[in-house]
């Protein structure tokens, strides 16, 4: 029998969270093995073929969760819990349409299913659809006013639209029902810095990072805002933190590169641009400020050719135009 932390003793090995994962996804799999074993006795068991959804939805293996729930469903049509985590796989698909199409279904069978009602507002987001996305979570907080969840979604959907300070009071509505919510946490961060409040936006991203300080995104937005304070070595050294964790993160390797720039440090800046283009070559903001600091190095043949590469993605970009521009007239 494995038993976790009831002994601290000097030969025991604190379990760290790598190891707590590892646990966690080998129990997972026993749990599978499980289910199919039930299944393979009993193939009409609508709980086995649920739970095995839940648990692949676990392991990350969406597609099969969604074969498992579509194999509950066509045992019990009405089982709201399946509709919805079908939804939620769906979800982390990428497939927002069929995922709301899930939700839809489960809000039928349970008008008064919050979950459900907060995840498709979610997703009405994440497409552009904020007024849509404010009612989801407006019926979810009716229906459960204590969901932290409802709330940092609602507060999402508010910066979108602009409404800072509501999105705020949102933020700080779930994190008085979470205070250990890390995403409201960084969400607040971002409607400070949005209403112009850097340190307490700073503030906010800290709180973030001490419950979980392994989310790229929260170094990224603590980066921005020091670069709003004219902070650039600590945007620099946040940057840096995201992108030990997410190597990938274009947006970082330019804002990145664009601090290195207000440092007036060219060749730094450019390197920076250089790895955004690698991750996405067809960032013409990145060729653009590229050729900013070729230009601002003496290399103006390399810069024009910048300029030329962000033209050629979009013929209509203005700033770089005039940049290119600008370059021809001095050597005429």
């Amino acid at each position: 029998m494995f038993i976790i932390g009831l002994f601290n003793g000097s030969g025991q090995k604190k379990l760290t969270k790598e190891n707590y994962k590892q646990f966690k996804q080998d129990k997972f799999q026993e749990m599978l093995e499980h289910y199919d074993n039930i299944l393979e006795i009993k193939p009409d068991y609508v709980e086995a073929w649920h739970g095995r959804g839940v648990v692949l939805d676990q392991l990350g293996r969406y597609q099969e969760a969604i074969e498992s729930y579509d194999k509950t469903l066509e045992l019990e049509p009405k089982k709201v819990e399946a509709w919805y985590n079908k939804g939620n796989a769906l979800e982390s698909l990428g497939k927002y349409q069929e995922a709301i199409e899930s939700y839809n279904k489960a809000l039928e069978i349970d008008p008064n299913y919050a979950s459900p009602l907060n995840n498709k507002g979610y997703i009405l987001t994440k497409l552009g659809k904020y007024q849509e996305a404010l009612k989801c979570h407006d019926k979810a907080l009716e229906i459960e006013p204590k969901n932290a969840e409802a709330w940092n979604n609602k507060g999402i959907a508010l910066e979108k639209l602009g409404k800072y300070q509501e999105a705020l009071e949102c933020h700080d509505k779930a994190l008085e029902i979470e205070p250990k919510n890390a995403n409201a946490w960084n969400n607040k961060g971002i409607a400070l810095e949005k209403l112009g409040k850097y340190q307490e936006a700073i503030e906010s991203y800290n709180k973030a990072l001490e419950i979980e300080p392994k989310i790229a995104e929260i170094w990224y937005n603590k980066g921005n805002t020091f670069g709003d304070l004219g902070k650039f070595q600590e945007a620099i050294e946040s940057y840096d933190k995201a992108l030990e964790i997410n190597p990938k993160d274009v947006e970082a390797w330019y804002n990145k590169g664009n601090t290195f720039g207000n440092l007036g440090k060219f060749q730094k800046a450019i390197e920076s641009y250089d790895k955004a283009l690698e991750i996405d070559p067809n960032d013409f903001d990145a060729w653009n400020n590229k050729g900013h600091a070729l230009k601002d190095s003496g290399r103006y043949q390399e810069a024009i050719k910048s300029y030329d590469k962000a033209l050629e993605i979009n013929p209509d970009f203005e700033p770089a135009l005039k940049a290119k521009e600008e370059i021809l007239k001095a050597k005429k």
